[in-house]
């Protein structure tokens, strides 16, 4: 049974779609906390995201990434998935490294918006059962559930995942989970991809669906 590190999870030396013609999309608020993280990560190496870009010699790509996103609205998810690499391949990161940061960036955000107020109203089970369906929210496929399994644990499941955005997904929603705990008052979360099992196909693309869990030390 693969694990979400499995080869067949890593991106393809060609990209699958046109820019910005996928059927799967998020939300432009991905886009737009991205961006600015970007320009931080590659200023210290004398870069931009444009000139980052135009040396990846894509037009169609620097297109893409120069349109004015609405937070609201959806946008083709999968040019975040091949851009992921490049960024942090040009400021000397691993891709887990470069995730891990997003998520830092992601999690700041969400505590600072609406959902710091929940944060300070609710249990830590209630946090952790809540936490990961915020993706389902960023995006226009799949679902999460999640229910409590024990004494400070939590199991989960994401489903209808593209087999590009199984990795991404993964260390993202880890890190974003962990983080965001971490300051709701849970001693020690830790998160964990467990297995990705087929889950059908959308326009021809193998979906997956991600089970993962949820855990905390006691206080």
């Amino acid at each position: 049974m693969p694990t979400v590190h499995d080869p067949i999870f890593d991106l393809p030396a060609r990209p699958m779609y046109a820019w910005g013609k996928s059927p799967f999309h998020m939300r432009g608020g991905v886009y737009r906390d991205a961006l600015p993280m970007f320009e931080r990560l590659l200023a210290a190496h004398g870069l931009t995201t444009a000139e980052l870009l135009k040396r990846n010699g894509d037009a169609a790509l620097e297109g893409f990434y120069r349109q004015r996103f609405s937070a609201s609205e959806g946008y083709d998810v999968y040019p975040s998935i091949h851009v992921a690499p490049i960024v942090a391949k040009a400021y000397g990161a691993t891709l887990d490294q470069h995730m891990r940061t997003a998520a830092l960036v992601h999690a700041d955000w969400a505590r600072r918006g609406f959902t710091s107020v929940i944060l300070k109203l609710v249990s830590t089970e209630a946090v952790a059962t809540w936490l990961p369906r915020i993706s389902a929210w960023y995006h226009d496929f799949g679902r999460v559930e999640t229910r409590v399994v024990g004494q400070r644990h939590v199991r989960g499941v994401r489903s209808g995942l593209p087999v590009f955005a199984v990795q991404g997904w993964s260390i993202l929603g880890m890190h974003f989970t962990e983080h965001v705990l971490a300051h709701a008052g849970a001693k020690e979360p830790r998160v964990r991809a467990l297995d990705a099992d087929p889950d059908g196909t959308h326009e021809g693309c193998p979906l997956y669906r991600v089970t993962f869990d949820v855990e905390w030390a006691a206080a």
